[in-house]
């Protein structure tokens, strides 16, 4: 005689949890995708090392917009000294390369000072 219960046995299956995308984009997931990419932020200051002007300010400041999908534009250099130099621009293509975490709503463009 089979025991009660003792059919085959039952699962449930839970889905995982579906990942939430947040509204806005935060300045620690900004600053998270920023050191997570410093290996190619050094890369461009010692490639260039030699056109950085011994009395030029070390901080540059880009600017770029990232969109809710991640991806990024319209990068540019705000710095005066830097515009149009070999250093700026080797910053602002990678950062035109970057993915940034998802987000709902576009915000305004991202300054980020960097410091060499």
């Amino acid at each position: 005689a089979a025991e009660a219960g003792a059919g085959p046995k039952k699962t449930v299956f839970i889905p995982p949890a579906i990942p939430q995308v947040p509204e806005n984009l935060g300045q620690a997931d900004v600053l998270q995708v920023v050191l997570g990419r410093k290996e190619e932020i050094v890369a461009c200051v010692t490639a260039n090392a030699a056109s950085i002007p011994a009395d030029a300010p070390r901080t540059m400041t880009l600017q770029w917009t990232v969109h809710p999908e991640g991806n990024t534009s319209a990068v540019t250099v705000e710095s005066e000294g830097y515009k149009g130099t070999p250093l700026g621009a080797c910053l602002a293509e990678r950062i035109a390369s970057w993915t940034f975490p998802k987000h709902k709503v576009q915000q305004a463009p991202i300054r980020f000072p960097f410091t060499f």
